[in-house]
């Protein structure tokens, strides 16, 4: 199957890189961090390369989640709507390579994007410091991975387990507004965890953010938090920021153990979904 998964994921990569819409995506990423990285660095204010340094995957965060959508909700959903599938199937493949092929050339297209631009924010940094924190830059560019991983594998995922593009559309942005810009996820899984550990009445506004938690935050939220992949990345990022670098800000109470379980929730996030979808979409009638 890896044979037949490698081929279909190579034709793939080929249609995508003919996409206009791919690469429409491309230059809204660039556009959108390119420029906001060198006004940072270049403000007279910041003199010291970690503070632009600190900042530089928080933009990924925002973005990385619409671009994958894009790249990937069409994915397997498209084929299938289109009646392009049952061709690609007619020749010697199954589904489960079909979907481990769209899986891997969606992936390697959202890496080559994602740090590729990375890379170029670390050039903008060499050229505007002269240096850069290496360690924390080589951390943060796992976990600028991680996270990509997560949402291709999440949206490949979707993409099998529906029927059309719609579908596919409304599921993957309804979770990104769900996971971030509408936190959702305080509003019913910290809460729920909260009424069961701290009883009825638990109001989870009382508690601070994941990437300003203080001393008096409840050990629970420091894991529960970092089931939502978009805050695990946040709060990760700003823990390789201040606990690698010697700095007088503080880190909180978390600790590398919150942050290992927060990327492997990241992960989770993209294996989870595929394999769900793998299971839905081996079931399902073509027609």
């Amino acid at each position: 199957m890896t044979a037949r998964a490698l081929t279909i994921a190579r034709k793939d990569l080929t249609d995508l890189a003919r996409s206009k819409l791919m690469w429409v995506a491309t230059l809204v990423v660039l556009a959108a961090t390119v420029p906001q990285t060198y006004d940072r660095a270049t403000d007279s204010w910041n003199v010291f390369v970690d503070s632009t340094q600190d900042q530089l995957l928080i933009p990924f965060v925002l973005f990385a989640g619409p671009v994958a959508i894009v790249a990937a909700y069409a994915s397997v959903a498209g084929e299938r709507e289109s009646g392009s599938l049952r061709v690609l199937l007619s020749f010697p493949t199954d589904r489960g390579a079909v979907l481990l092929g769209k899986a891997l050339s969606r992936t390697v297209l959202l890496l080559a994007l994602s740090l590729g631009t990375y890379l170029v924010l670390g050039g903008v940094l060499i050229q505007a410091y002269g240096t850069l924190d290496g360690v924390e830059y080589l951390l943060d560019a796992g976990l600028l991975a991680a996270f990509t991983v997560a949402w291709a594998g999440l949206s490949v995922g979707v993409s099998a387990a529906v029927a059309t593009k719609v579908r596919a559309v409304a599921v993957l942005f309804g979770l990104y507004l769900a996971l971030g810009p509408l936190n959702l996820w305080r509003a019913t899984v910290v809460r729920l965890v909260g009424t069961v550990l701290e009883g009825p009445g638990f109001d989870p506004s009382t508690l601070r953010s994941l990437t300003n938690a203080g001393g008096e935050t409840p050990e629970w939220y420091l894991y529960v938090g970092r089931l939502n992949p978009i805050q695990a990345t946040l709060a990760a990022n700003e823990w390789t920021s201040h606990a690698l670098t010697p700095s007088v800000w503080s880190t909180g109470p978390a600790t590398l153990a919150h942050n290992a379980f927060g990327v492997a929730a990241v992960l989770a996030w993209g294996v989870v979904p595929l394999a769900i979808g793998h299971w839905r979409f081996g079931r399902a009638d073509l027609g």
